[in-house]
């Protein structure tokens, strides 16, 4: 690209063939649905989220496995995210490998098999080994769809849609709380617990589906593949309603393709590269942040261990603890936070969510012996962001290993959660809050200091933020290859240089 070719600004500026708003647009319709359908892909991690609270409250599932408590109750909880860090290193490589269609078809075909055999379970060894089937398959689904539904995204809609991804966590969450109230009343049958065990197969279910029939491949995956003429049909099918030479659509095509190859210069494709250059050392630091702040930020006690809690102070009527189980997903405050994440802007939204739960949590430390009186809704902000945040920073290189690490560290933490949490809460009961103001304070001053801004960038822009020195980000403008060199190199890249905070 000649030196002098005049750049534009962002993605905003580009002509593009799409009305302003999206649902009055074909290609932005089958787009957006195309996304909400992978929103699926987090839907099982919230029916497992509220599901073993319900079990907990449940006459049946009790009397069937003997109450368990304490370190058993732990590792119940345990062994499903003890299992996926097993697979952690090969989630990134069917990704890339095999494409984020299959390797999503894949997981969630073993979702289902772990749903059967926990559904049928005739003692708590057989319960525990099918948490385990389904721990080994669902980073394989969720990193999948959270990669492809990233991918997909019309950039000026990524940033919402990325977010909403997790939002779809509250709703399966919802379902689950729901569908073992529903049945704590059903105490003739061992079924009243295995048929809302059985219902965790419904998000794989909808994720097989929507690969085989409906949604397509990555444009990025086919590009590094060699397949740019496929990929930019898509592109231009999703982005401009097939209008081939649309500016938009031309220019996504560019900034992959540069990306791709500017990647590959390096010739290194090994995990060591995760931290071998200072920018992608500042990409694993946001990413082993907000892998474990998300799960050790208190909200696992609630989350997995109600039935325990509420039993400590007072409360052991199993419909009431079903009741408080359904009502505690706050779908709400995440929807809020989605939506709010182009406007509001993605630090800001961290920095909010996070010292909000600081104040609920040294609130709650306060009112140990009230603390239902506190419903920790700030966190709604924030946690929407874990995906799509993390993934805005990570270059296609090293996207499926990066997010490969973040579902691994959430394994650990979410792992350590269900182990430690019920153990903690049977020793010393309220103070174990005050671990939680420590590390809430801990994982707000690393924020502060690390996480940057992302609003308003490409996916290619905005992976490569954390390559600059902090004070001035040098935002790519263009990634496009230098008409007749088989490599691009960073003299052809076009660039400005912008003052952040």
């Amino acid at each position: 690209m000649p030196a002098d070719t005049p750049v534009k600004a962002t993605y905003a500026d580009w002509a593009n063939n799409t009305h302003s708003s999206w649902w009055k647009d074909p290609g932005l319709r089958r787009c957006t649905l195309y996304c909400v359908l992978l929103f699926f892909g987090i839907f099982s991690g919230g029916y497992d989220g509220s599901l073993l609270n319900g079990l907990q409250a449940m006459p049946t599932w009790n009397a069937y496995f003997g109450s368990p408590s304490g370190s058993l109750l732990g590792i119940t909880g345990a062994s499903q995210y003890l299992s996926g860090i097993v697979t952690t290193p090969l989630v990134s490589w069917a990704c890339d490998k095999f494409g984020r269609k299959l390797t999503i078809i894949g997981g969630s075909i073993f979702m289902i098999i772990g749903a059967a055999i926990m559904a049928a379970s005739n003692g708590l060894g057989m319960f525990i080994g099918a948490r385990v089937i389904i721990g080994l398959s669902t980073g394989f689904a969720n990193i999948g769809c959270v990669c492809l539904l990233n991918e997909l995204a019309h950039p000026r809609l990524r940033g919402i849609t990325a977010a909403l991804y997790l939002t779809t966590y509250y709703v399966g969450a919802i379902v689950s709380a729901w569908s073992t109230f529903g049945c704590v009343y059903w105490t003739s049958s061992s079924w009243s617990w295995r048929l809302p065990v059985l219902l965790q197969a419904l998000g794989p279910v909808v994720m097989i589906l929507t690969c085989l029939f409906i949604v397509p491949e990555s444009p990025r995956y086919l590009i590094a593949r060699g397949q740019t003429e496929k990929a930019h049909a898509i592109l231009a099918d999703l982005h401009a309603n097939g209008k081939m030479d649309d500016e938009l659509v031309l220019n996504e095509v560019a900034e992959i393709t540069g990306a791709i190859k500017l990647e590959k210069e390096t010739g290194d494709t090994s995990w060591r590269r995760l931290f071998s250059t200072p920018g992608n050392r500042r990409r694993m630091l946001v990413i082993l942040t907000v892998g474990t702040g998300t799960q050790w930020n208190g909200i696992g006690i609630i989350s997995y261990y109600l039935a325990p809690v509420l039993r400590s102070v007072g409360i052991t009527d199993s419909v009431q603890i079903a009741g408080l189980n359904g009502g505690l997903s706050d779908w709400f405050m995440a929807m809020l936070g989605a939506v709010l994440v182009n406007r509001a802007g993605r630090r800001r939204l961290w920095l909010t969510s996070t010292a909000g739960l600081l104040v609920a949590f040294v609130i709650l430390t306060a009112l140990s012996a009230e603390f239902l009186k506190t419903q920790n809704k700030s966190m709604g902000g924030g946690v929407p962001l874990s995906y799509s945040y993390t993934l805005e920073v990570l270059p296609y290189g090293i996207r499926a290993k990066g997010m490969s690490l973040f579902a691994g560290t959430q394994n650990v933490a979410l792992a350590f959660n269900q182990y430690v949490n019920p153990v903690a809460l049977q020793k010393i009961a309220w103070k174990y809050y005050i671990v939680y103001v420590v590390v809430i304070s801990v994982y707000l001053a690393i924020i502060y200091f690390n996480f940057i801004e992302t609003k308003g960038y490409t996916a290619e822009e905005c992976a490569l933020l954390l390559d600059q020195p902090k004070g001035q980000r040098t935002v790519v403008k263009e990634l496009a290859v230098a008409a007749g060199e088989d490599k691009i190199t960073a003299k052809d890249l076009q660039i400005e240089h912008r003052e952040t905070a």
